[in-house]
């Protein structure tokens, strides 16, 4: 009886880890979007942002509920990385400015902000200009 056990919970182990490690792996695809260009422009300060933003925020719900590290993956090292209450992260990326990128003034900066909750998930995503949150 106790072989017979094991022996079913081999093959459950067997059908399910493949389907475990396909989810796993899943990463995060916006149609239109290029994360290359993206994560070229640091600090925003090329402009190529400002092309791929409408495109990111049009597939914010594939971004949501995922990762810490899918967003990662797509979006790059923040510009901006705060530590926010309860384990929280908000992560930030410039995508203009008012002025020229040699005397930023991050205040008067267009930027997207991103909530990383405490289970590292992605719960929330704005696009911010001056600190006003825009119509997302």
């Amino acid at each position: 009886m106790l072989k017979k056990a094991e022996n079913r919970l081999r093959l459950l182990n067997l059908v399910l880890l493949p389907f475990i490690f396909i989810g796993c792996n899943s990463s995060i695809h916006i149609d239109g979007f290029s994360a290359e260009e993206w994560k070229e422009d640091k600090n925003g300060c090329l402009q190529k942002r400002v092309n791929e933003i409408n495109i990111l925020m049009d597939g914010k719900s594939n971004i949501l509920g995922q990762s810490e590290n899918e967003v990662l993956s797509l979006l790059g090292k923040p510009d901006k990385n705060q530590l926010y209450s309860r384990n929280q992260k908000i992560f930030v990326y410039y995508i203009a400015h008012k002025t020229n990128c040699e005397n930023i003034n991050f205040s008067e900066s267009t930027y997207l902000s991103i909530r990383i909750n405490a289970i590292g998930v992605a719960s929330e995503m704005f696009v911010y200009n001056s600190g006003n949150e825009l119509n997302n």
